[in-house]
């Protein structure tokens, strides 16, 4: 008899000293022993159950075995660097660490951020709690996904080239996977540089008189944002680099800045696709830079990988990426960006 992940994973969230849970693979069912010592009840039936078939019964995860202290404290050490990682990691020490927790992620505004990493972490105790005892299991999620809305800026390329053909087969994907997909290119909608002007800062739109402004709102409502730029000396797009300049007027006040940043920003997802002529071990190397350094560390997106597609033709000639496994790998990517697993984001 399989059994079903669901199940486990509720036996995980309901873990407690009281009593101890065991799946029964007789019945299939969830079936608790009380500890008389704090509930005051036997279960004389089950204990005598126990006792005659052993191997009938398994135990699911305790409170100690699941830890749920060190789940929060791997949470805080995987948040971008800044004023609530510097916080939390100080307020999970010592006496009363979960409540100053739990009040610190209502301040950042980050407890749905909290609740979805503690179910995948409780899924991942729930799948190896499995394999270690040898069970088969249903997992009725597998699979699923949540529809995500995906905001793709095109930086530049020629009409049909190698960075509008990786653009094309990266949405393929997602919309397969039932995204919600926009592609936005920065040739037909002119946004210019950042002027520093502080406009902005004074609760004014941009002064600018060009395409971001009508911009904005899709930026704010798109969970992921994807960057895609044909590789120009060495680096993004300007068009690429004027779009993320703009950014400064969508930012809020931090009043506690951390380091090296002075405001805080949208939390959201993104992701990077480049295309170049050359495919040397840097020739992407000073855009990678640039992407994590100015998106992930400083504006504090969340990376969900990059595909880096070099050695797509000379630049004088056709387009040459479909003679590359590049169309299939952004596809893929497309597809599995927000797949349920373990899977960890990175390079291709």
């Amino acid at each position: 008899m399989k059994i079903r992940l669901k199940q486990v994973i509720e036996a995980i969230e309901m873990a407690d000293d009281a009593y101890t849970a065991f799946w029964d693979r007789q019945t299939g069912e969830t079936v608790f022993l009380d500890d008389p010592d704090i509930t005051g009840m036997r279960n004389n039936e089950l204990e005598a159950l126990l006792d005659a078939e052993p191997s009938r019964f398994y135990p699911f995860p305790t409170k100690y075995e699941i830890h749920e202290y060190s789940i929060m404290e791997s949470f805080v050490e995987e948040l971008p660097p800044g004023k609530a990682r510097n916080e939390l990691a100080g307020a999970i020490r010592g006496r009363g660490a979960f409540r100053r927790f739990k009040n610190g992620i209502r301040y950042f505004g980050i407890e749905q951020q909290w609740y979805d990493y503690l179910a995948e972490a409780y899924r991942e105790i729930a799948i190896r709690w499995c394999r270690d005892n040898g069970l088969k299991y249903e997992d009725e999620e597998t699979g699923k996904m949540k529809q995500k809305k995906i905001l793709v800026i095109q930086g530049g390329g020629r009409a049909n080239g190698n960075t509008a053909q990786l653009v094309k087969h990266f949405v393929q994907g997602a919309e397969e996977a039932g995204h919600q997909m926009e592609v936005i290119s920065l040739i037909k909608n002119e946004v210019k540089g950042c002027l520093g002007c502080n406009a902005c800062r004074y609760g004014k739109p941009c002064i600018q008189k060009d395409a971001f402004n009508e911009l904005v709102p899709k930026i704010k409502a798109a969970d992921c944002t994807v960057f895609a730029s044909p590789l120009y000396f060495w680096t993004v797009s300007s068009r690429i680099k004027a779009f993320i300049e703009r950014f400064y007027c969508i930012a809020e006040e931090d009043p506690n800045p951390p380091l090296g940043r002075h405001e805080k920003y949208p939390v959201k997802d993104c992701a990077l696709l480049m295309t170049s002529a050359d495919d040397f071990f840097w020739t992407f190397e000073q855009a990678v830079s640039y992407y994590q350094f100015a998106l992930v560390h400083y504006i504090g997106f969340h990376d969900k990988g990059m595909l880096l597609a070099g050695g797509c033709g000379d630049t004088n000639g056709r387009p040459q990426i479909e003679k590359t496994p590049h169309l299939q790998e952004a596809y893929e990517f497309g597809k599995r960006l927000y797949r349920e697993s373990n899977e960890e984001t990175g390079t291709l």
